[in-house]
């Protein structure tokens, strides 16, 4: 980015643990993000996001999710609008350091009309 652009970021989480239900959101709202594009970028656009987001832990390897986020327009790619998603996802705890997740989203754009739903599979290694 060039220097004469300000980044501004502000953010807010949430989270809440209950028995074996837990809750997350989260908001975000930012400006002077990218430069990439300059003719569709203008620095002083302000984008936000937020989710929201319970999990169920059914045994102690599984857990249910669903989730819902959303998105402002991207300034580099302003044809889709506003971005909403839902997600409804199966994880399974391997062991400590492994888990797979399964997740159905369904995608709803602002200014799209083609279905482009995703299933996603994911595993996930931390060490």
């Amino acid at each position: 980015m060039d220097s004469d652009t300000d980044k501004v970021r502000y953010g807010a989480d949430f989270r809440y643990y209950w028995d074996q239900v837990t809750l997350k959101a989260e908001y975000c709202r930012a400006k002077g993000i990218d430069t990439t594009n300059p003719a569709t970028f203008n620095p002083d656009t302000w984008v936000d996001g937020y989710d929201a987001q319970v999990n169920l832990n059914v045994t102690r390897v599984d857990e249910l999710v669903a989730r819902y986020e959303s998105l402002s327009q991207d300034p580099l790619y302003p044809a889709f609008g506003r971005r909403n998603a839902y997600n409804l996802g199966y994880i399974r705890f391997l062991d400590d350091s492994q888990k797979i997740k399964f997740f159905y989203i369904i995608n709803q754009e602002q200014k799209n009309a083609i279905p482009n739903n995703q299933f996603i599979v994911e595993w996930m290694l931390s060490y």
